[in-house]
């Protein structure tokens, strides 16, 4: 189903999550009945409409992330962090069209050890998202999206901390199992002006196994069993935030700019149909931080690689 396949988030997650298969003889027989059913499941979503008869669903997961010390380059300093974060989300379907949206928070604790000073504080954001996609045919259809919300430094104004991105576009079914979407988006970051971006990607089903998306990067994702209880992601993913920082000393605002470019492991196990856990590892392949003032650069401090632990539950009601 071309569009209900999902978009994995930009840190994925690895987790020691039994992958022991039963080995006796029996074990693999009472495996035959599942993987029957499994395959039938599958071929009647095929055959469904574009979207499945969904009326409401919300889930809520809570996100913990910890990165080991890394070297910040031309100083004698190390940083690490932790970030715990938590969401709520909505989604209603019917046979072709699609809305999705969702809140989150996050909190961020910066350390840093063998510096005389702390390069900047712990941050905060607050995130909202909302998604619409509407089928035209068999082949064609548009969709619009928005975010936007507030993210500061703990010793900043929240409300100076504003951004903001509304794209659109069009998505081409190319077969029941691949889809891409071409478009573009306009971006607001606190000093910056406006920015215009493509807004491109595409998702393809494999097999009935395998699966690869591209939104934001690349991630390749397997699912273990056919009934999708065990999935693996393997991506390389970039992102780009930004927040409100403390005004400096003679009262102009700033504003602090973080690329960073993971390359994720990540396992993501079901529980039933009402909740499900995800571990990760990651290697944090590229990351910097720039201070901007008035959309000019006021400085910049990148660090060398590392690696960064999460672990993800959430429930579905």
């Amino acid at each position: 189903m071309p569009f209900m396949k999902k978009h994995p988030k930009m840190l994925l997650s690895l987790a020691a999550s039994g992958l022991s298969a039963g080995l006796l003889c029996g074990a693999e027989t009472e495996a035959k009945q599942p993987e029957a059913a499994a395959r039938k499941e599958i071929a009647a979503e095929k055959a469904e409409p574009f979207f499945r008869g969904i009326d409401l669903l919300m889930p809520m997961t809570v996100t913990a992330l910890y990165q080991l010390p890394a070297d910040v380059k031309k100083a004698d300093a190390r940083m690490s962090r932790w970030q715990v974060s938590a969401e709520v989300a909505a989604r209603h379907a019917t046979e072709t069209g699609l809305f999705y949206g969702s809140l989150a928070y996050s909190y961020t604790n910066y350390h840093f050890s063998g510096a005389s000073t702390n390069f900047f504080g712990d941050t905060e954001r607050v995130l909202a998202y909302a998604r619409y996609e509407q089928a035209l045919n068999r082949t064609w259809g548009f969709f619009v999206d928005a975010s936007g919300g507030f993210a500061a430094e703990k010793a900043a104004n929240m409300s100076d901390g504003t951004f903001g991105r509304l794209g659109g576009g069009v998505r081409y079914t190319v077969s029941e199992d691949l889809s891409v979407f071409v478009g573009a988006q306009v971006l607001t970051r606190m000093s910056d002006s406006a920015t215009v971006l493509p807004h491109i990607g595409f998702s393809w089903k494999i097999d009935d196994r395998w699966s690869l998306n591209a939104v934001n990067g690349l991630v390749l994702s397997y699912n273990v069993y056919l009934d999708r209880s065990l999935r693996l992601d393997l991506g390389c993913t970039y992102s780009n935030t930004n927040f409100r920082l403390r005004d400096d000393s003679s009262g102009r605002h700033q504003a602090l700019e973080i690329q960073e470019v993971p390359l994720a492991l990540s396992a993501t196990q079901e529980l039933g149909k009402a909740s499900y856990v995800r571990g990760s590892v990651a290697g944090l392949l590229y990351s910097k931080y720039k201070g901007r003032s008035g959309g000019n650069s006021v400085g910049e401090m990148k660090t060398d690689p590392s690696v960064v632990f999460g672990l993800e539950a959430g429930v579905r009601f």
